[in-house]
């Protein structure tokens, strides 16, 4: 062959000594090597891509507002021709995530990241920065030059939210509206619910068994307790109710009904989700294989993950309704008239 190896693939190597020189050694590999000799070899130039990583171990990402965001172990993939030209543009990954950050989806505000392919590298929003025209000169030729700066303005980027560029991923958004505990409010409307029980013995009952919480405001008592707290006992009550009365009344009650009122959830610390809801994590998803760095395999790693438990609860909007009308009751019998204590026993 014509040209010797050494020389055919100069401009790639020299474009992976920029970056290593710039960012480090320790935190940049170059990968396609062997596939190039091995294509040399066999009587034929090489003609495959290379790729180069480049790992930010933490990087804090700041925008306008002056907001920030500290991430971790972000990697940026970066695809070269064998004579140093580069290919379409860089993108983006992450292998350590919080949940919150997972949950939103979050790798960058400017990547492109969908969880449902934690393997894939997310391309990025380069918007109307100088990243652009650096990218578009790098994709027509080779130049050093243009490489070196390259660097500095990739360097740049990732510590970067541009608010007027549109992000992908608003960085004051992680962690937002995520769970299903919400406060259920005092409301006297009501939605009936039959299935042949006797709710009025029901209430009479769990009111017996548990000792509700209650809290004095402008004149009404409302909730006084966590609402999870209320919901779990509420369930559990309400199952043991429900059983006694199927073994005694099994022939006048529909138990396929009734069980439509119960439903699976996961309890999460103080946050309850449906098993179907974005709030739960795939354990799964741990330790997943993503993809080599310096010959050694990267993983998912989520953390601020608790122990979860799922449990059979009262559907939510059961929970609702009942609450509203232990509340009525409570309210029409004590009306305005305030029991001493900040909080109250019923």
């Amino acid at each position: 062959m014509d040209i010797s190896y050494e020389d055919y693939t100069k401009n790639a190597k020299r474009v992976y000594e920029i970056i290593s020189e710039y960012f480090g050694e320790d935190l940049t590999d170059f990968q396609g090597e062997e596939e190039w000799k091995e294509e040399y070899e066999s009587g034929s130039y090489p003609t495959r891509n290379a790729v180069i990583l480049i790992k930010f171990p933490n990087v804090t990402i700041t925008n306008e507002n002056n907001h920030s965001v500290n991430i971790t172990n972000l990697f940026v993939r970066i695809e070269i021709k064998t004579h140093g030209t580069l290919i379409d543009t860089f993108k983006m990954l992450r292998t350590e995530y919080t949940k919150d950050e997972w949950l939103y989806g979050y790798v960058h505000s400017h990547a492109d990241f969908d969880t449902y392919y934690p393997a894939r590298f997310a391309y990025v929003c380069l918007g109307e920065g100088p990243l652009v025209q650096t990218t578009r000169r790098l994709r027509s030729s080779f130049d050093e030059h243009i490489w070196g700066l390259f660097c500095f303005e990739l360097d740049k980027y990732v510590h970067i939210e541009s608010i007027a560029g549109v992000p992908y991923r608003r960085l004051e958004s992680i962690g937002r509206g995520r769970d299903l505990n919400i406060k259920c409010a005092y409301n006297p409307s009501q939605i009936p619910i039959n299935y042949n029980l006797d709710w009025k013995k029901f209430i009479k009952h769990f009111i017996k068994e548990y000792p509700i919480k209650l809290a004095y405001t402008n004149d009404t008592y409302t909730l006084g307790e966590p609402y999870i707290n209320f919901w779990v006992n509420i369930s559990n009550i309400f199952i043991k109710w429900v059983n006694n009365l199927l073994i005694k009344m099994a022939n006048c009650i529909d138990a396929g009904a009734v069980l439509n009122l119960l439903c699976n959830y996961i309890v999460e610390g103080s946050k309850v989700y449906s098993t179907d809801s974005e709030g739960v994590i795939d354990e799964s998803l741990q330790g997943k294989e993503l993809f080599v760095f310096k010959g050694e395999m990267q993983t998912l790693l989520i953390t601020g993950v608790s122990k979860r438990v799922e449990v059979l609860l009262l559907n939510k909007n059961t929970v609702d309704i009942l609450l509203t009308k232990i509340l009525i009751i409570i309210n029409s019998k004590y009306g305005q008239t305030k029991i001493s204590g900040k909080y109250h026993y019923v």
